[in-house]
């Protein structure tokens, strides 16, 4: 299924993260570039205007972005599916497309409400550690992130899944940027999927295609294998890596691994635990981060706990 929430373990189609301290070693952003009015009165007034009943609004049906994880549909006057998920996560380290944003722990939680097809999701992370040569404080809020995306199945037997949205990244110390995605993927055994993001602010263009399978051992424990390749255009190597005109092109730029057991505590309650093992595997953006003392290969162990209202 696809899933684009940034807490989830699965990140094989995870969002457009822009790291002040990342880019600060790098050098390839700074707080004018990324100035762009950010979209938290729209999540609001779109939240509340799908969650709010009115009596002239049709019955609006659809799938759920994610079904196999959604709880009982929650009774709404309106006649519209809706869930409501909290969920904490306990990492290791933090990496996002295989850059290693901070290589020690870190706290993510983040709430998720799915009204029909539309999944709004908002997620933090917390650095949980001090570290003074690369401005990182304990207990500081490092990044926000909004996410706003519908999905929609179709098909025999809702074999296809088509998502699109926009994901708005804030970082306390240097603004905010705005990213459009689309998606495809399919309801098989390997679960495959594509994902174009495209950033507003930055002109950078990055895809994932990523293949997942589950096995359920039993009633209460779920098993899941993920890989992901990650694929940048020119620009994406330049602003997020540095790299110059002559060495940065369109390729294959990292890839990950992941792991996870989920344990139903109750109907509504799980615990997860996750291994997930990432690359830079592109060499020019290798080097770049071996300048900047970056690791460019990182695994990270995590521990989530979730439950659905």
């Amino acid at each position: 299924m696809i899933n684009f929430s940034s807490s989830s373990p699965d990140s094989n189609i995870s969002t457009m993260k822009r790291n002040t301290i990342v880019m600060n070693h790098l050098g390839s952003l700074d707080a004018r570039r990324i100035g762009r009015k950010n979209l938290i009165l729209a999540f609001a007034v779109i939240a509340a205007a799908a969650i709010l009943p009115a009596e002239d609004k049709p019955d609006v049906s659809g799938t759920s972005a994610k079904p196999e994880a959604a709880p009982e549909p929650a009774a709404d006057p309106a006649g519209r599916d809706v869930s409501v998920s909290l969920s904490t996560a306990l990492q290791s380290a933090y990496v996002w497309r295989g850059i290693t944003v901070n290589d020690e722990p870190v706290i993510q939680p983040s709430v998720e409400v799915v009204i029909d097809g539309l999944t709004i999701n908002v997620w933090v992370n917390g650095d949980m550690t001090t570290q003074t040569d690369r401005g990182i404080k304990a207990g500081q809020v490092s990044e926000t992130d909004l996410t706003m995306y519908y999905t929609k199945a179709f098909g025999p037997d809702e074999l296809y899944q088509l998502s699109f949205g926009c994901i708005d990244y804030l970082f306390p110390s240097a603004g905010t940027t705005t990213e459009f995605f689309v998606s495809f993927g399919m309801d098989t055994i390997a679960s495959p999927a594509i994902t174009i993001y495209r950033d507003v602010d930055l002109p950078a263009l990055y895809a994932s295609l990523g293949a997942s399978h589950k096995h359920t051992v039993n009633e209460s424990i779920e098993i899941e294998a993920s890989a992901a390749i990650g694929l940048g255009d020119s620009n994406w190597g330049k602003l997020m890596f540095g790299l110059s005109d002559d060495d940065a092109s369109f390729g294959l730029y990292d890839v990950s691994v992941v792991v996870s057991a989920t344990y139903a505590l109750t109907a509504e309650m799980s615990i997860s635990v996750t291994a997930t093992v990432s690359s830079v595997i592109n060499s020019d953006a290798a080097d770049a981060l071996d300048a900047a003392d970056i690791k460019t290969t990182t695994a990270v162990i995590g521990l989530a706990w979730s439950m659905s209202l």
